[in-house]
């Protein structure tokens, strides 16, 4: 299942957006893919998680935290909104989810797209 937001909040030019990634897994547990956007970030954090059943089993589960980046270049690198609040100039491109089915059981992934 994937979880899909615009995104929020200001550039967090040292962390990245990052310390999202734990408030967004405690909000969407069951989710196998967070997507946001909004900041031009661009990474891929894959978290593993553990969950008791109902029968007391212990399961382990990735869920992919995506921020999507950018999809253009940000100004001249002289002038701009951009270059005055000091962004650096964010990776393009995007990402490839993948999402199968072997024996009974899903299995998915992420790879960079450029």
């Amino acid at each position: 299942m994937m979880h899909y937001h615009h995104g929020y909040g200001g550039n967090a030019p040292r962390s990245k957006g990052v310390l999202h990634a734990d408030i967004d897994a405690a909000k969407f547990p069951d989710a196998d893919l967070i997507v946001r956007g909004h900041d031009h970030n661009k990474w891929h954090l894959p978290i593993t998680t553990e969950r008791v059943t109902r029968k007391m089993e212990v399961t382990r589960s990735t869920v992919h935290h995506i921020r999507c980046g950018s999809y253009k270049q940000l100004g001249d690198g002289y002038s701009g909104w951009e270059v005055e609040k000091g962004f650096a100039q964010p990776r393009n491109g995007g990402w490839w989810w993948y999402c199968e089915k072997y024996n009974k059981k899903w299995h998915t992934g992420v790879e960079e797209a450029h």
